[in-house]
């Protein structure tokens, strides 16, 4: 597995609530690539995908869109929806060859965005 597909699975693995120690526990385990390939594993992607559209702050939420090979995660609150009738903000958006890869690079993007927002409100 590439080294840039290591340090993307990581994020994830943290967002899903592994800590570093454990994250090298149960490497011991099994081998990195079974551990950590969101990147390959619909089963495991579509939890992160469960998790972000779970995400809730006061009246915001997000939204994933699978269409074909592209993806995107939008944004919205309610404030927007009542003003603008579903009104939302695209956070994210891309295509890739296969749709595996079009969610994995969204859910990615979306993560690096959403940690600087949570470390700026920290």
């Amino acid at each position: 597995m590439e080294h840039l597909s290591v340090e993307r699975n990581f994020l994830i693995a943290k967002f899903m609530g592994y800590t570093y120690p454990d994250i090298l526990n149960m490497s011991f385990a099994m081998s990195v690539g079974e551990l950590h390939n969101y990147h390959q594993d619909w089963n495991k992607l579509m939890h992160v995908v469960e998790k972000i559209e779970a995400l809730k702050s006061g009246d915001e939420k997000y939204d994933l869109v699978i269409e074909s090979n592209k993806c995107r995660i939008n944004h919205s609150t309610q404030l927007l929806t009542e003003r603008h009738g579903g009104y939302f903000t695209c956070l994210v958006s891309n295509e890739k060859t296969t749709k595996i890869e079009s969610v994995y690079d969204a859910v990615i993007q979306f993560l690096q965005w959403y940690t600087t927002q949570t470390k700026s409100t920290d």
